[in-house]
Order: structure tokens, then sequence, then C-alpha cells
């Protein structure tokens, strides 16, 4: 199985500190809403962007897990910028 690698520009330390409450909603949220043992499976790693600019990296095992934490991160980054 491939990894996937979900790339993202966190250019502030405000940033860095919501991509880590993001990654711990998004786990406990899917565990809960899945009824599972499991929670999705995940590594968060530093990375650099196709811009030359440090980023974070999270990569997943599954590509189903990787497509709604993308949706799930767009979401709380969309409403951090509102508040």
């Amino acid at each position: 199985m491939c990894d996937v690698v979900v790339k993202l520009d966190v250019s502030s330390d405000q940033e860095d500190a919501l991509l880590m409450s993001v990654v711990h909603s998004f786990i406990e949220d899917k565990h809960v809403e899945h009824s599972t043992l499991d929670a999705p499976s995940l590594m968060l790693r530093p990375t650099v962007l196709p811009s030359g600019k440090l980023g974070k990296a999270v990569v997943f095992q599954d590509p189903s897990w990787a497509d709604a934490f993308k949706l799930f991160w767009e979401e709380r980054k969309m409403q951090a910028a509102i508040a």
C-alpha cells in the first residue's frame, strides 16, 4: 500500500498550532463517527513545498482518510480566519 501525502502551507506559528488542533480533532471525530477502535493512521512531518518554503506534510495510509482530512482542514482553516 502506498502512503498518501497531504502537503500544507503552514507559514506561521498560529497556523502550526491550528494544524495540531485540527489533526487532534480530526482523529477524535473520525474515531467517534466510525465507531471503531481504530483511528485514522497518520504521521505529521516537515516538508519542503514546491515554492521552496517549509511546510507540513500529513501522511496517511488510506486515500479516503487523506481526502477527508483535506476537507476538514480547509473548513477549520476558514472558520479560524473568520473568527
